[in-house]
C-alpha cells in the first residue's frame, strides 16, 4: 500500500472519529429527552391507578404509627427525579393529607384532624410505575428536591 493510501486511510479514520465524537453527546441528550418523555407519558397514563393503589398502602403506614387517614388529595403537577445512588426514576406528587391520632380521637371522643402538605413518591421499576405508599414530609415536589438534593436529582 502506498504512503498516500495510508495517509488517506488514517485521515479518514480521524475525520470519522471526530464526527462521531461530536455527534454522540447530541444523540445522548436526545435519548435522555426521549426517555423522559416516555416515562412522563407512562406516568400520566397510570396515574389514577397509582393513586388508588397509594391510598391503602399509606393507610397501613399511618395505622402502624397510630394515625388514621381522614382525607388525601393529590395535586395535578408532578416532578420526575432520579435517585442518585440507584439511578432509578421517581415521580414526586404534592398531596394534602388529613389525618387524626386514633388514640386521642377515641379517648376524647372527638375528631381532631390535622391537615398537612406532603409529597407522594412513585417509582419506575422494570418499566412499570409502582408505589409503596411512601410520603416525604415536604410541602411539594420542588421542596422535596431541595431537601433531598444529595439523594435526588432532577430528570
Amino acid at each position: 500500500m502506498s504512503p498516500f493510501a495510508w495517509h488517506l486511510a488514517i485521515g479518514s479514520g480521524i475525520l470519522i472519529s471526530a464526527a462521531l465524537f461530536a455527534i454522540l453527546p447530541a444523540l445522548r441528550i436526545q435519548w435522555l429527552l426521549d426517555r423522559r418523555r416516555k416515562a412522563a407519558s407512562r406516568f400520566r397514563l397510570r396515574r389514577e391507578w397509582l393513586e388508588v393503589a397509594f391510598t391503602p398502602l399509606l393507610t397501613k403506614r399511618l395505622q402502624a404509627r397510630g394515625l388514621t387517614l381522614a382525607h388525601l388529595d393529590f395535586d395535578d403537577a408532578f416532578a420526575l427525579v432520579r435517585e442518585r445512588s440507584t439511578r432509578r426514576l421517581q415521580a414526586l406528587v404534592g398531596v394534602t393529607i388529613a389525618f387524626s391520632d386514633a388514640a386521642e380521637t377515641q379517648a376524647a371522643n372527638t375528631d381532631l384532624v390535622t391537615t398537612r402538605r406532603a409529597t407522594a413518591v412513585f417509582r419506575l421499576e422494570k418499566g412499570r410505575w409502582t408505589t409503596d405508599g411512601r410520603l416525604l414530609l415536604s410541602p411539594g415536589p420542588a421542596d422535596a428536591l431541595r431537601q433531598f438534593a444529595k439523594d435526588l436529582s432532577p430528570f
